[in-house]
């Protein structure tokens, strides 16, 4: 088990002084097992191996003295230890502890100043969430289960000992006089893996003895699989995925079979828990709104919503819709300008350009001639607006629904201003008073401000 081990972290080039590896350490059979063989390996490579242990508290006693009898192993073998009591407030579900569990390895990791977090997950750990995921209605990707590396806001978590079976880890335990912790609420089959563990697998034992690695011979053939389903959708996503949206005609031109793909793939690269209900919601959403110009949101999650509209659809983390009154007078076209998080410039122009800018650029070329009481703020109240190519005046609202602007973006788009009539919407259009009927007099635009750290 060792040189298998040791051939996993050769492939990872972690076998050097330099590494820090921190092992999530419960105290049980697999965490206790991998540490133990990580000791052996550091005399011998000198890598920095660090413990963290995260007590959940749910039982008690029992939990702290879990808690002791790692600190002790950890004394023994002078391997530096992190500790924390999980808050009491976090619910006692499965889906809780992982991600309470996940945000614990972050401030273990930079307690000791690494983004290497080693996680103990073995072969049966595996055959489990095939199980698991089977049972939900997972897809192909699904069947992959769990892979060895993974990447979790910015840190590198690392599954060993996936080629481990749970017998393996009880044997290597017992040949090398380790106690373990019992922790007895593994028995307890009312969560779901336990339930798994003790009734579903022997059940499927009787029918296959090997069934625990024919479930993994499963996982790489489905791994397999998705690797030529990925590079199919990969061509896929270059025509319909530009600049984090997702244009919504050219999706719509996709097979039923792909649309849902798709819609797979954005779920789980999301992290969020699904069905196939779910996935049938978000396809049924963007074809009923494909056709909408302002767009509708439909919520997939905790502060994720999915954007959709005629031309793309996208998923949103903010929909603050708090009016920002912030402004700022324009007394010098020859002076720059920081509004709120951009820079706004307007620079002279004598000659007429061979190419004009579109709408949706963050630039336009205008006439400012005659032009006084400028200023940039975002939208209030009352404002209007003399559309390009028309002779009359509109209530911003309305031009906006025009433009088909989304709601969630409407209070966000910069505005050049004369009181209550505005000039130019950047990225929507400008305002016929600004219309170039000879010679152009100003390039105005704006660029993301520069973070001054």
């Amino acid at each position: 088990m060792i040189n298998q081990l040791k051939n996993f972290l050769q492939q990872h080039n972690l076998l050097n002084e330099n590494t820090t590896l921190v092992v999530g350490y419960s105290g049980g059979f697999d965490s206790c097992a991998l540490l133990h063989m990580l000791q052996i390996l550091k005399k011998e490579y000198k890598f920095k191996l660090c413990a963290a242990h995260l007590n959940h508290g749910w039982r008690g006693e029992a939990s702290d003295n879990d808690e002791n009898n790692c600190k002790l192993f950890c004394k023994k073998y002078e391997i530096p230890f992190y500790t924390e009591k999980l808050d009491t407030k976090t619910p006692k579900t499965e889906t809780a502890a992982r991600n309470a569990r996940y945000a614990f390895f972050k401030r273990a990791a930079e307690h000791f100043q690494t983004k290497n977090i080693l996680t103990a997950h073995t072969k049966s750990d595996n055959a489990e969430t095939i199980i698991y995921r089977i049972a939900k209605g997972t897809g192909i990707s699904g069947l992959c289960a769990i892979n060895p590396t993974q990447s979790f806001k910015n840190l590198n978590i690392y599954r060993p000992i996936l080629f481990a079976s749970r017998s393996d880890i009880e044997t290597y335990c017992k040949a090398n006089k380790l106690s373990p912790n019992n922790d007895l609420s593994n028995f307890d089959t009312k969560y779901k893996r336990n339930l798994i563990r003790h009734e579903i697998i022997p059940s499927l034992n009787k029918i296959n003895p090997n069934s625990e690695n024919a479930l993994n011979s499963l996982c790489q053939s489905a791994k397999n699989q998705e690797e030529i389903v990925q590079e199919y959708l990969k061509q896929i996503r270059t025509q319909i995925y530009i600049e984090n949206k997702f244009i919504t005609p050219k999706y719509l031109k996709l097979s039923k079979v792909l649309q849902e793909r798709i819609i797979y793939d954005l779920i789980i690269n999301l992290k969020i828990d699904y069905d196939r209900k779910k996935i049938t919601e978000i396809a049924d959403f963007i074809n009923k709104n494909a056709n909408s110009k302002s767009g509708k949101l439909h919520s997939i999650g905790k502060n994720l919503w999915l954007f959709c509209n005629y031309q793309y659809f996208e998923i949103i983390t903010d929909l603050t819709q708090t009016k920002n009154s912030c402004s700022i007078k324009i007394k010098d076209l020859n002076k720059k300008y920081k509004f709120d998080n951009i820079i706004f410039s307007a620079e002279k122009i004598t000659e007429i350009p061979l190419k004009y800018p579109l709408e949706t650029d963050k630039y336009a070329i205008v006439n400012l001639f005659g032009q006084k009481n400028l200023e940039l703020r975002y939208r209030r109240p009352g404002d209007i607006i003399q559309p390009f190519g028309m002779q009359q005046q509109i209530k911003l609202k309305k031009y906006f629904i025009n433009k088909g602007i989304a709601q969630h973006k409407k209070n966000k788009i910069v505005l050049l201003c004369n009181k209550n009539e505005i000039l130019w919407a950047c990225s929507v259009g400008i305002s016929e008073k600004l219309r170039v009927k000879n010679t152009p007099t100003h390039i105005i635009k704006i660029e993301e401000a520069k973070n001054d750290n």
